[in-house]
Parts: C-alpha cells; sequence; structure tokens
C-alpha cells in the first residue's frame, strides 16, 4: 500500500507501520498510530494513542489525546476529545469539548467543555458553553449556556442560558411532548387538537384542576355582567375593550337571566357594540337586577370557515410508519379521539394503518422508509488503497 502521508513535528507519527493518507503536524502528533486512513492531526500530541482509526481530523493541544479505534472523528480545541478512545462519527468543537467522552457515537459537542462529563453517551447536540456539561443520557438537544447541565436523563430538549432544571423550553422526544417554561406569543394562527387549562388543586396537593377550552365553530367573544331595570327599562353600555374587538351588530346575540320571580322577563330591543338596550316584556315597570350574556364575532374574522381543506392530518411527504406513529394507541384523549376520526373518515384502516387507497385518491406522495445506517461516508475502497 502507498503511504503517501505527511509527518511534520519530533516523533510525529512515530510508530506508523501501514497507516496511509494521513497527515500530522506537531510535537508527537500521532505518535502511536499504527494504522488507519484519511486522518489529519495538528497541535501537541494530537492523535496521541491512535491505533488504526480512520477518516478523523484532531486540531488543538491533545485533541483526541487517547482515542485508539474511533473513527470518522472530528475534535477541535484544546483537548477536545481527550478521553475519547472508541466513540465514532463524533464532532467536539471548543476546549475541553467532551472531554471525558470514551465510547459515544454521533455526537455534536459544540462549546467550551460541552458535553465534557458525558462519557458513553450517543446522538446527543449540545450547543453552548458547557451545555450538557455532566450530562450522561443519549439523544439529548441542549441549547444555550450550561444547557441541560446536569440532566441524565435521554432524550430531552433544552433550551435556556442557565443550568436551571426548568428551561425557558423543556421537551421529551420520547413522548413527543413540549413545555414552555413562561409565556408564549404567537404572531399568527394556533392550531391544536384540543386543550385544557391546568392549576393547582387548593386543597388537595396530589390533584390539579384540569378544564376543558370553551370552543365553537367562530371566532366569538362575550361580555357578562349584572344590571338592573329601573320602572322597566335598562341600558347595557359596553366597555372599550369589547366594542374595539366585536364585529357587525347583526352578529351580536345577547341572553338575560332574571333575578325576580315578578316579572313578565326582559328583551333587547335595541342591540349595537355601544350599548343593548332592555325591556321589561308587556310594558312592565318593574325594578330588579338581571344577568346579562352577550357573544359576538370578533371583527375582521367573521369570514372563518370551520370546514377546511385537510392539512393537518396528512401523510404527504412523510413516511407511512411515521404517520402512523403520531396516531398510534395511546391513553392521551386527544390522539386517541383524533385516531378514531382518522379511522372514521378512511385515512387510517382500522388498525391504525395508513389506508394506501385513500393516501393515493388524495394524491398524498407517501415517502418511503429509509434505513439509517452507521456507515461513515467516505468509507476507504480498492480505488484507495
Amino acid at each position: 500500500m502507498e503511504e503517501k502521508n505527511t509527518f511534520l513535528g519530533y516523533r510525529a507519527g512515530r510508530n506508523n507501520l501501514d497507516g496511509t493518507k494521513l497527515t500530522f503536524l506537531g510535537y508527537e502528533a500521532g505518535y502511536n498510530t499504527t494504522g488507519g486512513f484519511w486522518n489529519t492531526f495538528i497541535g501537541y500530541q494530537a492523535g496521541y494513542s491512535n491505533s488504526n482509526a480512520g477518516q478523523s481530523t484532531f486540531l488543538g493541544y491533545q485533541a483526541g489525546y487517547r482515542n485508539t479505534t474511533g473513527g470518522a472523528n472530528l475534535f477541535l480545541g484544546h483537548q477536545a476529545g481527550y478521553s475519547n478512545t472508541a466513540g465514532g462519527s463524533n464532532v467536539f468543537l471548543g476546549p475541553l469539548a467532551g472531554y471525558n467522552h470514551s465510547t459515544g457515537s454521533f455526537n455534536i459537542f459544540l462549546g467550551e467543555s460541552a458535553g465534557l462529563n458525558n462519557l458513553t453517551g450517543a446522538y446527543n447536540t449540545f450547543l453552548g458553553t458547557r451545555a450538557g456539561y455532566n450530562a450522561t443520557g443519549t439523544g439529548n438537544v441542549f441549547l444555550g449556556y450550561h444547557a441541560g447541565y446536569n440532566e441524565n436523563l435521554s432524550n430531552k430538549l433544552y433550551l435556556d442560558n442557565s443550568s436551571t432544571s426548568s428551561p425557558l423550553i423543556y421537551g421529551d422526544f420520547f413522548l413527543n411532548t413540549l413545555t414552555f417554561n413562561g409565556s408564549v406569543n404567537v404572531t399568527g394562527s394556533l392550531t391544536k387538537g384540543s386543550g385544557t387549562f391546568v392549576q393547582p388543586h387548593p386543597a388537595d396537593p396530589s390533584k390539579e384542576v384540569a378544564y376543558a377550552f370553551f370552543e365553537g365553530p367562530e371566532h366569538a367573544i362575550f361580555l357578562r355582567g349584572k344590571a338592573k331595570l329601573v320602572k322597566g327599562r335598562a341600558t347595557i353600555t359596553t366597555p372599550e375593550y369589547f366594542r374595539v374587538v366585536a364585529g357587525k351588530d347583526e352578529d351580536i346575540t345577547v341572553q338575560f337571566t332574571s333575578r325576580s320571580i315578578d316579572t313578565f322577563g326582559v328583551a333587547a330591543v335595541q342591540v349595537t357594540k355601544d350599548a343593548i338596550e332592555v325591556r321589561e316584556l308587556k310594558g312592565g315597570k318593574n325594578s330588579y337586577e338581571f344577568d346579562y350574556f352577550i357573544t359576538a364575532k370578533r371583527g375582521g374574522f367573521e369570514g372563518h370557515q370551520p370546514i377546511q381543506l385537510n392539512t393537518h392530518f396528512t401523510a404527504n411527504n412523510k413516511t407511512a410508519e411515521d404517520f402512523e406513529q403520531t396516531y398510534a394507541k395511546t391513553d392521551d384523549l386527544t390522539i386517541t379521539a383524533l385516531r378514531q376520526l382518522l379511522i372514521a373518515n378512511g385515512i387510517l384502516t382500522s388498525d391504525g394503518k395508513l389506508n394506501q387507497t385513500t393516501a393515493a385518491k388524495l394524491g398524498w406522495q407517501v415517502r418511503p422508509v429509509q434505513v439509517a445506517t452507521t456507515e461513515p461516508k467516505g468509507a476507504m475502497t480498492k480505488e484507495d488503497e
């Protein structure tokens, strides 16, 4: 095998036997390399312990120092990936990034000391100074300064600029849940399958109270309160916050509940977004309190149509497996209800599989399953030997 190697520096590549296409630059860079291919080690003792791994680039003081068989790694920074031995296809960028990492693969640690104590985790992405510093799990995504600093579980999402265990955005990839620990502003529209508000139970610490949202086929607003008839007459003047949001007067409806049994009832004789004129029926002249509930369509949204083209429950440009997994059997009420509706309209079969006949009829392009491979791109071929 033709070596095609470049070694520059005191004892750089000293023990190489049959490694090829190697570039070692620096004091004892690649010192113990015996084989391997397509490695570039630049820096004092960079890749010092590498034996026969290939396709790696180590740049920095003792970057990848203990790496022996881990291949297709990119370590850039002072002692980045220092303790990695057999982990492959990792990217560690920054001083001490992935310093104690040893055998896990397919990780990306970017930032000073990012993932420093993650020893065997795989498929992690840590971005930020000391992000995932003590994290031990797999499949995590931590974004921000100290994000996920002490997380020891897997498949979690952290977005924050501190080591808090309650980050601004927290997610669970396994459960498909997302938590916002703060207020959320949405400029555009927000679509949901169902919804609740949740609050602590005021008397039982083992419970919480969950109310379902009040929903309807229109963008409605309401105003409720109490008023009083005086000699059979009353005027309800609406507040500014109702007037400036309400739409057309003809879309306003009013309901009354009398607080007296000695009455003929009341009627709304004139209804506008500014005021409601109320009179007792049959010309009554009684005086008593009553409740009112006023509903209007929100101005500018009167044209909302509740029946729309399906854009949310489609397998177009998805794999059948991914679509089916979204609506797999679960204890979640929302997913269960949606699953039953999709079975009823023919998108899913009775056993929860994507109905290929329906998909074809609707013109969906269902993607084939692509099997993931751990084979790094650019593996050496016979032509390279």
